[in-house]
């Protein structure tokens, strides 16, 4: 996969390590810090952007970590905030390694589905829910379609990956997109 946005609630620098590793340090990204100015600017560049939606371990004094952090973040951050649901109402996203319990997302998503309900869902890729009920009111919530992998097994994951490139791939060639 080759994304030209990523959104991280991780702190840490993995996806930029990651970028610079497999590209061969000829990765050119921009990483977009929730205070940053030029959030809009990065995103619009032809360059891939990273945003750290909590902040980023370089910046420890403005890592989101709790209750109070993540409240100070929405009101500190409006832009971000905005700019981070104007990306998930026009376009699906993927979350991987994510368990949709961060509270910012869900309200963002949340919002979305209220105001803007599509039948195009997002995708996570995600550990089998041990209970059918939940996945169903996270779907109908935050318009989520899950694949799933067994519990445990993370490595399997990217048969996940797999079958969502298929889908995508179907999608796609039953409506003549190339």
């Amino acid at each position: 996969m080759d994304p030209k946005t990523v959104v991280t609630t991780n702190y840490d620098e993995f996806i930029e390590k990651n970028f610079e590793h497999f590209s061969g340090g000829k990765s050119v990204h921009n990483v977009c810090k929730p205070k940053s100015s030029t959030l809009i600017n990065d995103l619009r560049s032809p360059n891939r952007s990273i945003v750290k939606m909590h902040g980023c371990v370089t910046e420890a004094p403005n890592v989101v970590i709790d209750r109070t952090s993540y409240f100070l973040a929405k009101r500190e951050n409006q832009g971000l905030f905005q700019t981070l649901s104007a990306l998930m109402t026009v376009n699906t996203v993927l979350f991987i390694g994510y368990s949709i319990s961060d509270p910012d997302i869900q309200l963002i998503l949340e919002n979305i589905n209220l105001h803007s309900c599509s039948e195009h869902p997002h995708y996570a890729l995600m550990e089998k829910f041990e209970h059918s009920a939940i996945r169903h009111a996270i779907t109908k919530t935050y318009n989520i379609e899950f694949i799933e992998y067994p519990k445990g097994l993370h490595a399997s994951a990217v048969d996940g990956v797999a079958e969502l490139k298929g889908r995508v791939i179907d999608f796609r060639a039953a409506r003549g997109i190339v």
